[in-house]
């Protein structure tokens, strides 16, 4: 494997091991949640004996400074930052990327959140509620930044989320940018979960890739509890359940 592509595939990895609620990027203990999981069951498949808990603590961080001491790391301090994130994407690469296959959640790319961004008055209720209980939500306003190749980054993207999430309006039918995010999501095999804000009428190109899939109707609740509970439902069909806050 070329040193690009395995960059290229850590890049797309590595948020497997990160907590988008740590500010700083490091994962210490006490800690809890999907990336403390996912630390643990890549040391354990990489050989280090380790049950499986979503809990970071004294256990999983002995092993972290094994981890990082069989590896030649200039930190062995027991913590995931960023060195020992990229290291440990690495090792696991190395042994098969079928492990990053296995139903694991990249916490920072839980929900692909796609919409017209003339709807994002409408839509702040529901991204800050899904949040609010504990499942990351990415927008694809924040997934391509500005001197970014689109295609590439959105791909990429897409292709890390655990559901994508597809909020319709006449606004967003209408947009080019929105066949486009919902075929490289079919394309990547991603859960589609399509929600009409309001009575629409799909083009023919969004109607082929949609008009299979169960929609949710939130025509006139868009932003109300009911209907951000009936999209968190619709969540926890694809494991992305509310989770504790820490």
């Amino acid at each position: 494997m070329s040193d690009a592509i395995l960059e290229d595939k850590v890049e797309l990895y590595e948020h497997f091991f990160r907590d988008p609620r740590v500010g700083d990027g490091v994962l210490r203990p006490p800690r809890a949640g999907v990336a403390c999981r996912n630390i643990r069951n890549a040391l354990s498949f990489l050989g280090y004996p380790l049950a499986s808990s979503d809990q970071y603590d004294g256990e999983l961080m002995n092993a972290v400074v094994q981890f990082q001491t069989d590896h030649s790391h200039k930190r062995r301090d027991g913590l995931v930052g960023s060195g020992t994130r990229r290291l440990l994407t690495k090792a696991v690469i190395s042994r098969g990327e079928g492990f990053f296959e296995r139903g694991l959640i990249s916490p920072e790319y839980a929900v692909f959140f796609s919409y017209s961004r003339k709807d994002e008055g409408s839509l702040t209720g529901i991204v800050k509620g899904i949040q609010s209980r504990g499942i990351p939500v990415f927008r694809d306003k924040e997934a391509i930044p500005g001197g970014a190749s689109w295609p590439d980054v959105l791909y990429r993207s897409v292709r890390k989320c655990q559901v994508f999430l597809c909020m319709l309006s006449p606004y967003s039918a209408s947009s080019i940018n929105i066949p486009i995010s919902v075929a490289l999501a079919r394309h990547a095999h991603r859960p589609i979960v399509p929600v009409l804000m309001q009575a629409v009428e799909f083009p023919s190109a969004l109607w082929s890739l949609l008009g299979n899939i169960q929609h949710i109707d939130l025509s006139g609740k868009v932003g109300s509890e009911e209907g951000l509970e009936e999209v968190l439902e619709a969540l926890s069909v694809y494991g992305l359940s509310p989770q504790e806050q820490h």
